[in-house]
């Protein structure tokens, strides 16, 4: 044993001797070759020479039962590395109360997140990965490295490593934490639960921020089954009377139309005003007629007469073929009217929008609520990375679809420069790296596994509307095929992303046919085995499916699993 050797042992409070484990690796030529453990007895005489007696023990399975200190010392040094805050870190001991059993190579420590267990060396920029934890830059210290301890067991523990780049460390995240942060940040890690409605589905839509409208109806609208694959009890009416009623959330634009938190409304004019300005230049050279002499006249008869659909306005004018590029001028004034905050959505008949004057819809205190443009591109992108867990500038400045890409550039060089939060390097399926940002509390606060439940999921459900962000975090390519001819089609004309935990297994074909949810096929993703075990879970999942659409029934295709 190399007398140079960074040793893990408990501080002299611990009083009379206690044995650990230590395992050391030893480098060689680029390869490490572990060493057979032994037992170190740490004396109460903590001082140069006399601290430690090495006895070797095969089968070693010491415990420190109960203990609730542990800190990290080198031998011939008199300070200790502590636990501090839940991290393995550098400095004088803190000590917080922090179970740890130590056993045969494996260290319990509940809450624990992230090891550093090296002095910030210029030579010791070097990453270890034991059991799936990364020990970030052990300490080299002769030809050893003592790496031994470090196999965290369940308690949330996370996998995080460091990189060093320009002499600036970079935290490594890898895939399987990368997706737990971003599922957790959309609701999808627990099991669903809650009523559904009133309160519980207002926290869901507030903690997603928006939840996209689409009018696509084979077996539920996307909005209704984003907001039911996480509260079960939930109905298509709850969310009416969340609009309609209880005034908590506003429909609006995002990346697509969507019903948005209400407590966003005073940073939506930011939005309001740059759409209108974007909307009157491109409006006027696509839409047919002149719409802008329409809009004072829509807005008078709305003023006068009350709440109004788009069927309720330019009764006189000619109809078109019903796409929005043949809107009747009045229709596309009452577009622009909504998209530029004059209107909003007072509530929906079927999927039809009712419009009334803002000042009639939006309650007051957010009514009458201003921002400055810097302080609404602060909120936004901030905003966004808390619903992300991590992103780049460009998808923070996606999400709401609010500030610019440039706007987001410079936030996020602001936010790094502060310290607000740091760079991420996102480990993607195909195992190439991201440069992302991230608060460093998203970092390091532990998660549980991930439910086990299979959950049907809208094509639109805010955890894959990015396409590309969830090929490289998933490894799941999809595509709405409703536009493609029935013969070019892979899969369906819509079929839903199936998931499991953190995984998506698959996509499935259903419809709802009057009574009976009808399972046209199901595609398992790569890899992924279809047990009996799963495929009881999906048969579960497709029952609650089918109560939540109103039949009665499942019924299955003949050759309906395409394994």
């Amino acid at each position: 044993m190399s007398q140079k050797a960074l040793l893990l042992a408990p501080p002299i409070t611990f009083g009379l001797s206690r044995p650990f484990v230590v395992v050391f690796l030893t480098l060689r030529g680029g390869n490490l070759q572990l060493h057979a453990p032994a037992i170190i007895e740490v004396h109460h005489k903590w001082n140069k020479g006399h601290a430690l007696a090495v006895r070797g023990i095969p089968q070693a399975r010491q415990l420190f039962a109960g203990t609730q200190k542990l800190a990290l010392a080198p031998l011939l040094m008199t300070k200790h590395r502590a636990i501090v805050g839940g991290d393995v870190g550098i400095g004088e001991p803190k000590f917080p109360i922090i179970n740890a059993g130590i056993a045969f190579g494996d260290i319990r420590l509940t809450g624990a997140k992230r090891f550093d267990l090296g002095p910030k060396q210029d030579n010791a920029h070097l990453d270890i990965i034991l059991d799936g934890i990364v020990v970030t830059r052990p300490p080299i210290f002769g030809d050893h490295l003592v790496v031994g301890l470090f196999r965290l067991l369940g308690h949330g523990g996370r996998q995080i490593r460091t990189k060093t780049k320009g002499g600036k460390v970079v935290t490594v995240l890898s895939n399987t934490d990368a997706r737990r942060i971003f599922l957790d940040r959309h609701g999808l890690m627990a099991a669903p639960s809650g009523s559904g409605k009133g309160a519980d589905l207002q926290n869901v839509v507030d903690d997603l921020g928006f939840v996209q409208l689409d009018s696509v109806n084979t077996f539920a609208r996307a909005h209704d089954l984003i907001l039911w694959s996480r509260q079960q009890q939930y109905r298509p009416a709850h969310l009416s009377n969340l609009l309609a009623r209880d005034r908590g959330v506003f429909e609006h634009w995002t990346h697509d139309a969507s019903a948005i938190s209400m407590q966003h409304f005073p940073h939506w004019r930011l939005k309001f005003a740059r759409d209108a300005e974007w909307l009157e230049s491109r409006w006027t050279e696509w839409r047919r007629d002149d719409f802008r002499s329409k809009i004072d006249v829509v807005q008078r008869h709305i003023a006068d007469h009350g709440c109004c659909s788009s069927g309720d306005v330019g009764k006189d004018e000619t109809r078109g073929s019903g796409g929005w590029w043949d809107w009747h001028p009045s229709k596309t004034a009452l577009e622009y009217l909504w998209r530029s905050g004059e209107v909003s959505v007072v509530r929906r008949e079927g999927f039809r929008k009712v419009y009334d004057l803002t000042e009639r819809v939006i309650p007051p205190e957010k009514l009458n609520a201003r921002y400055s443009v810097e302080e609404t591109v602060d909120w936004a992108c901030g905003a966004a990375l808390d619903k992300l867990g991590f992103a780049t500038s460009g998808e923070l400045a996606a999400f709401w679809d609010i500030v610019t890409p440039e706007e987001a550039k410079v936030w996020v060089a602001a936010q790094l420069d502060a310290g607000e939060i740091v760079p991420v390097d996102v480990s993607c399926v195909d195992g190439k790296l991201r440069r992302s940002v991230a608060r460093p509390a998203a970092l390091e606060a532990a998660l549980a596994a991930p439910s086990t439940r299979i959950r049907i999921l809208s094509p639109f459900d805010p955890a894959l509307r990015d396409r590309k962000r969830a090929e490289r975090l998933f490894g799941f390519s999809y595509r709405i095929e409703i536009f493609v001819p029935a013969p070019k089609r892979t899969y369906g004309y819509y079929v839903f992303p199936v998931m499991e935990g953190e995984q998506l297994i698959g996509r499935i074909d259903m419809k709802r046919d009057g009574d009976c949810l009808v399972v046209t096929a199901f595609w398992p993703e790569a890899g992924v085995r279809m047990g009996t075990g799963r495929l009881a879970r999906l048969d579960a999942e497709l029952d609650r499916a089918a109560r939540f659409g109103g039949c009665g029934e499942v019924a299955k295709a003949e050759g309906w699993l395409r394994e």
